[in-house]
């Protein structure tokens, strides 16, 4: 029997935004929302400072390529966070993952190819999305899940009685 917002039928549902400093599960099962943060333990990539010396005895087009100091040790710490991620992922539900950069991106391409390997038949879907509220995220996961927006009563103006 559906509840109230008709949603008792609605398919289990998770949505994942993740950038490379946190990731936000958040999921429809039974009629509740969940939502869990992952911290991440990725180091921030080094900023360039612009400055650019040059050596006069090296001639334009040549010398050594940019340093990338550290950046094996960034990704190292980017494919755990993004396998403990997937991890929390259960199997069986639709699959949203948005997020600002390409690490959402990573992340759907692993949990597909999970999925592939394991037999399951799943769409891994994925959105480029900047920073989003938890309001914002729940709305966009019972969209994902299909459960119609609340309907507000006549009469009512962001939850309070008009007089």
């Amino acid at each position: 029997m559906p509840d109230q917002h008709g949603t008792k039928g609605a398919a289990p549902t998770t949505l994942v935004w993740i950038d490379s400093e946190m990731a936000i599960l958040a999921s429809w099962r039974a009629g509740t929302t969940s939502m869990t943060r992952i911290e991440s333990e990725v180091p921030p990539r080094r900023r360039s400072t612009k400055q650019v010396g040059h050596d006069a005895g090296i001639r334009p087009g040549g010398g050594g390529g940019t340093s990338d100091i550290g950046e094996p040790h960034r990704l190292e710490h980017l494919a755990r966070f993004l396998k403990a991620v997937a991890e929390r992922i259960p199997d069986g539900d639709r699959l949203e993952v948005i997020g600002p950069g390409t690490v959402h991106e990573r992340l759907a391409h692993q949990v597909a190819e999970q999925d592939r390997e394991h037999r399951r038949d799943r769409e891994v879907r994925t959105d480029h999305v900047g920073y989003v509220t938890d309001a914002q995220l729940r709305a966009r996961l019972h969209e994902a899940a299909g459960i119609p927006p609340p309907r507000r009563k006549r009469g009512t103006v962001t939850g309070k009685a008009m007089r």
